[in-house]
């Protein structure tokens, strides 16, 4: 399968809101880390509210970046860890996101996930498992 393919099959696969797009990030120090809505603005001197302290939500000068094959191709080529907002106007959606974090450990969440693919595999809905980044493993 070529990228073009692999583009593709990855916007079809995963349809949400191609207005915003979150991308993953690392503190400086390492112990926090998120998502946040990619700005064409972010971090330049003039025009960031960042640069200040002050929150995305209440710059002035923010400018989000929509969608793109380049952007899908910089996530599937490792270039950028992004999310996806899967709600679309009207609380509709195209596929549905379960996350199974362990925290405190007194889960088994192998079982969970099992258990909630059971579920959508008799509804004949597909259903893809990625290991989170977050949680404590546990079997």
């Amino acid at each position: 399968m070529d990228t073009h393919e692999k583009i593709k099959l990855y916007r079809e696969t995963f349809r949400g809101r191609q207005d915003i797009i979150p991308r993953f990030w690392v503190s400086k120090n390492g112990k926090k880390t998120g998502y946040s809505i990619v700005c064409a603005n972010e971090w330049n001197k003039q025009l960031c509210a960042k640069i200040n302290g002050e929150p995305c939500r209440n710059c002035s000068n923010k400018k989000y970046i929509e969608w793109s094959n380049e952007w899908v191709r910089r996530h599937l080529d490792g270039v950028d860890i992004l999310g996806i907002y899967p709600l679309f106007n009207g609380d509709k959606c195209q596929f549905v996101a379960g996350n199974f974090d362990n925290h405190n450990g007194d889960r088994n969440s192998l079982a969970d996930i099992k258990a909630f693919y059971e579920v959508y595999q008799a509804q004949e809905i597909p259903i893809y498992v990625l290991r989170s980044k977050s949680g404590k493993a546990r079997r």
